[in-house]
């Protein structure tokens, strides 16, 4: 059977840097050959490493060219702990090159609900801006709770909980339950491999808090595509997932 790929698809999880585990470099010039390649319209961009504060700039700089690209902003730990770094991360939502920022408890070692996060999250509250999180199997550090903790916290962000929820459906389906009153939380669906996750998160939150995402380069398009395609959407509910969402996220 053929695969007829779908056309100007948004794609809300996407990293740029180098990346010695997998022995490759994913720069912007190569996320926009992989845009061009398979046609995706809209990317979530940020840092692979907190502590390269040029890689934002890097993305930022290529979203004044390329309208496609959209940025959150990444440091280490120690920056948001700093006024200087916090007055830079404002001046970023303020004029609107960054629409919030990714943390990943995991590789940062810190839970999200650590004091140490509260300057950045109060700044994504206050400006109404994105928070992606990643969450995944090592629970003590990285689960899916924690965010939903933050997210009933500050109320005017909007969360985004990668990988569903976490890799696996004893994680990700108790995460869509306890998600469900929460309007402000979101789920991507970068990484998540079970079609039966997917159709229950369709179920129980519609398709609307739904947003397709890569997690390139540790993912790729063709990858996470795919699951989505298989789930039998109508026209409208696929275009909702794989594109209308995340232009309604982001405001256009």
């Amino acid at each position: 059977m053929e695969l007829i790929l779908p056309e100007n698809v948004c794609d809300a999880h996407v990293h740029v840097g180098e990346f010695p585990q997998l022995r490759c470099s994913f720069m912007i010039r190569d996320l926009e050959r992989e845009m061009e390649k398979y046609r995706i319209e809209h990317c979530l961009v940020f840092s692979c490493e907190g502590d390269k504060r040029e890689l934002t700039d890097s993305i930022i700089e290529a979203a004044k060219s390329n309208s496609g690209l959209h940025c959150l902003f990444r440091s280490k730990i120690q920056n948001y702990l700093s006024d200087s770094y916090i007055r830079y991360a404002e001046r970023l939502l303020q004029e609107g090159e960054v629409l919030g920022v990714k943390i990943n408890p995991s590789t940062e070692r810190h839970r999200v609900t650590e004091s140490v996060y509260e300057k950045p999250l109060t700044l994504c509250n206050d400006y109404e801006a994105l928070v992606l999180i990643h969450c995944g199997r090592w629970v003590e550090m990285s689960g899916w709770s924690f965010a939903l903790e933050v997210a009933r916290k500050y109320p005017k962000a909007t969360f985004i909980l990668a990988h569903m929820g976490g890799t696996h459906p004893d994680l990700a389906i108790p995460a869509i339950d306890d998600a469900k009153a929460l309007g402000n939380v979101w789920f991507d669906t970068s990484q998540t491999r079970q079609l039966s996750v997917l159709r229950y998160a369709v179920e129980e939150l519609g398709v609307e808090r739904l947003l397709f995402a890569s997690d390139m380069p540790w993912g790729n398009y063709l990858q996470n595509i795919v699951g989505i395609l298989q789930l039998d959407l109508g026209e409208s509910d696929l275009h909702s997932v794989l594109k209308g969402n995340f232009l309604r996220l982001i405001g256009e």
